[in-house]
């Protein structure tokens, strides 16, 4: 029930499955699995052991044991990350100060899987929308071994870039908290035009979500 990823010669993935099998769907915190570049593993074994080396680090995983039993070393040996020595997990973690970097840096995936449609939509009966969540426990170890750009680097392919805004969000935007219908709505934009007043963004948000309104 344990698998082991090395996605790249930074980024090690840790998940035990709950029973439900793994995880290979994209995530709110990893949007897109095909974003790394991976690389060069050798691979070893003992009797209790399996032995996963990279050109930077060294991971051990016991036979028979859980996510919780894997251990990772630098390449002169020193240990860098172990579950129980962790201090913070949760992808909510803010990204230490430059001068701070730690020699591993850990994200816990919430496990939370998009539907294939998107967000939310009008009709949808599925109180979740659509939305699922896997239960298992599934660990990223950032190893950017005390470079801060490095961490930064990996955090990104990880979670993924945000795109740049259009231009019209930087524009004029009417957003008021009161209830309206269809034909005020539109009435106000066409007062906008006749009134030669630029209009980007229009928010509609008034208890949108309260479906029993």
């Amino acid at each position: 029930n344990l698998r082991v990823q090395i996605l790249s010669d930074g980024i090690v993935r840790i998940e035990e499955s709950a029973g439900s099998g793994f995880t290979d769907a994209a995530t709110l915190v990893v949007p897109d699995r095909s974003a790394f570049a991976g690389t060069a593993v050798a691979s070893d074994a003992d009797e209790d052991t399996t032995i996963l080396s990279t050109a930077r680090f060294t991971v051990n995983i016991p036979k028979g044991g859980g996510a919780a039993d894997v251990r990772i070393f630098d390449k002169s040996g020193n240990p860098v990350y172990s579950y129980f020595e962790t201090e913070k997990h949760g992808f909510y973690a803010a990204l230490p100060a430059p001068a701070e970097t730690p020699e591993a840096f850990v994200l816990m995936d919430n496990g939370i899987l998009p539907p294939d449609e998107g967000l939310t939509y009008a009709g949808r009966t599925d109180a979740a929308s659509g939305w699922t969540r896997s239960r298992n426990s599934d660990v990223y170890v950032l190893l950017p071994l005390g470079d801060a750009a490095t961490l930064r680097a990996d955090f990104v392919t990880l979670t993924g870039r945000t795109d740049l805004s259009d231009i019209k969000t930087l524009g004029s935007w009417y957003s008021k908290w009161t209830n309206y219908t269809a034909a005020q709505k539109l009435a106000m934009i066409e007062r906008y035009r006749k009134e030669n007043i630029p209009l980007d963004m229009i928010v509609i948000d008034t208890e949108w979500k309260n479906t029993s309104a």
